[in-house]
């Protein structure tokens, strides 16, 4: 546990030396897929709304999990969110081979959706 509050001070120490280190991780990585591995971009290419798909499902489940975790404590929590994120890859599926791939302006309102019923939800329980 001493490693990981030496991190936590040193990032508090320097919080701009982070953000450059962390910028500066993702440019090599990026770099790397594109100079190296070009199939992962060709990839992305052809498959943009599956892509996308991944993308802010994963970013939607961070916020909703940071934006709800005052309710972590309840035992119906965890169990909620991931019955959330089945119906999301569900519902997400499904709209888009019977109806048409989501586009990016639809996916902040899916988004809200998603929270503020996750939210309804969770406010409605009864506190134990």
């Amino acid at each position: 546990m001493t490693g990981n509050g030496s991190a936590r001070r040193a990032i508090a120490t320097h919080p701009t030396l982070f953000g450059a280190l962390l910028g500066l991780l993702l440019l090599t990585i990026l770099t790397v897929l594109v100079v190296w591995f070009p199939a992962t971009v060709q990839f992305h290419d052809n498959h943009k709304r599956l892509v996308q798909a991944i993308f802010f499902t994963a970013i939607f489940f961070v916020a909703y999990i940071y934006g709800l975790r005052r309710w972590r404590r309840l035992g119906i929590f965890w169990p909620t969110i991931c019955i959330l994120f089945a119906l999301h890859v569900l519902a997400v599926f499904f709209y888009s081979t019977r109806v048409q791939a989501i586009l990016v302006w639809q996916w902040p309102i899916v988004g809200l959706t998603e929270y503020y019923g996750a939210t309804l939800f969770l406010e409605k329980l009864p506190r134990k």
